[in-house]
C-alpha cells in the first residue's frame, strides 16, 4: 500500500538509503555507513525486539549518525527510543500505521444468542493469560483464537490441557486474513491481554473499526491506539507470580464486557468512525507528505 498509494508523492526519498525494519537488506550495514547517502529508517519494532545483529548496528555511532530520521509508528515507540536507546528526539517522526475499514453489520448487537469473542495476536503476546483466566470467567461466551498456537500438536502441562478442554474456546491456527476479517465483523469483543510491548496494534485497531468492544491491558502503545475506547486495566507481567494477578484482572474486565454486550450497554456508534479517520490511508499518506515536505 505504501508503494502503490504514497511513494510517488515522495521524490526526495531517492536521495536516501531507505530501510524498513523488520525487513531484509542485500547490503551489509558497513556499506550503508560508508555510502555517500544518509539513511531513513522506518522502524516498526523496539530495538530490543530484534536479534543481536541489529543491537550491534545501533551500538555503532557511525551507523546511528548516518540516520537522518527514524519514522516510528506511535508516540510510545518514540518515547522508548528516546528514553531507553538514547536516540535524538529531533531525528524521530511519528507516522501511525493505517487500516482499511472493516465492513460489519451492527445488527449482531441486537439479537444475541452467544457473545462472540475473538483473539488474533501472536501466542507469546498473551495466550497464557487467556488460558489461566478461563475458570474465572463466569459469563457464557464463545472464543475463537487465530494464531500459531496449535494445542493438539504440542505436549502440554496436564493443568493447561485441562483448561483447554473448556468447550467455550476454539483454536483455528494461522488463518487467511479475509477469513479472520469475516469472523471479526461477526464478533462482539476482541480480547487483548497483552504482555508484549506493542509499538502499534493493527489487530486492536481493526477490531475497533469492526465495532468490537476491546478488552486490553494498558501496556505499550495499546492505550494510545485505543483512543479512549474499550475496557482497560493495568497489569504488570515482570515475574512469574504476576500471571495470576494479571489473569484475575483480565477476567474481571472480560466478565464486565460480556455483561455489557448481553445487556446491550455497549455504545459502538462513534468508535469505528474515530479509528477509521485517525488511521486512514489518507491520513497516513498526508503524514508522509508532511514529513517529506517539511523535513527532507
Amino acid at each position: 500500500n505504501f508503494h502503490s498509494q504514497v511513494i510517488r508523492f515522495l521524490p526526495k526519498l531517492s536521495k536516501y538509503n531507505c530501510l524498513i525494519m523488520p525487513g531484509e537488506s542485500n547490503r551489509p550495514y558497513h556499506e550503508l555507513v560508508s555510502d555517500s547517502k544518509d539513511m531513513i529508517i522506518w522502524l516498526h519494532n523496539l530495538l530490543d525486539q530484534f536479534g543481536p545483529q541489529l543491537l550491534y548496528m545501533f551500538g555503532d555511532k557511525r551507523f546511528v549518525d548516518k540516520v537522518n530520521y527514524f519514522v516510528v509508528v506511535s508516540e510510545y515507540h518514540k518515547n522508548v527510543l528516546i528514553n531507553e536507546n538514547g536516540i535524538d528526539p529531533d531525528k524521530i517522526v511519528v507516522i501511525h500505521n493505517a487500516i482499511t475499514p472493516i465492513e460489519n453489520n451492527t445488527d449482531r448487537f441486537k439479537n444475541i444468542d452467544t457473545v462472540k469473542l475473538i483473539h488474533m495476536s501472536a501466542p507469546e503476546r498473551g495466550i497464557d493469560i487467556i488460558i489461566n483466566a478461563l475458570p474465572k470467567i463466569t459469563e457464557d461466551f464463545r472464543l475463537n483464537i487465530y494464531n500459531s498456537f496449535y494445542p493438539d500438536l504440542v505436549k502440554l502441562d496436564p493443568n493447561i490441557e485441562q483448561l483447554l478442554n473448556d468447550d467455550r474456546i476454539y483454536f483455528y491456527g494461522k488463518t487467511p486474513r479475509r477469513t479472520v476479517y469475516k469472523d471479526l465483523s461477526e464478533s462482539h469483543i476482541l480480547i487483548n491481554p497483552s504482555i508484549w510491548k506493542e509499538t502499534f496494534c493493527l489487530a486492536q485497531v481493526e477490531a475497533m473499526s469492526a465495532n468490537c468492544l476491546t478488552v486490553y491491558n494498558n501496556y505499550g502503545s495499546l492505550p494510545e491506539v485505543a483512543l479512549g475506547y474499550g475496557l482497560s486495566y493495568t497489569a504488570k507481567h515482570e515475574k512469574a507470580e504476576d500471571m495470576e494477578k494479571h489473569s484475575e484482572m483480565f477476567a474481571k474486565e472480560l466478565n464486565k464486557a460480556i455483561k455489557m454486550i448481553k445487556d446491550k450497554k455497549f455504545d459502538w456508534k462513534d468508535q469505528s468512525d474515530a479509528v477509521n479517520n485517525k488511521f486512514s490511508w489518507e491520513s497516513f499518506k498526508q503524514s508522509w507528505i508532511k514529513f517529506h515536505d517539511e523535513k527532507l
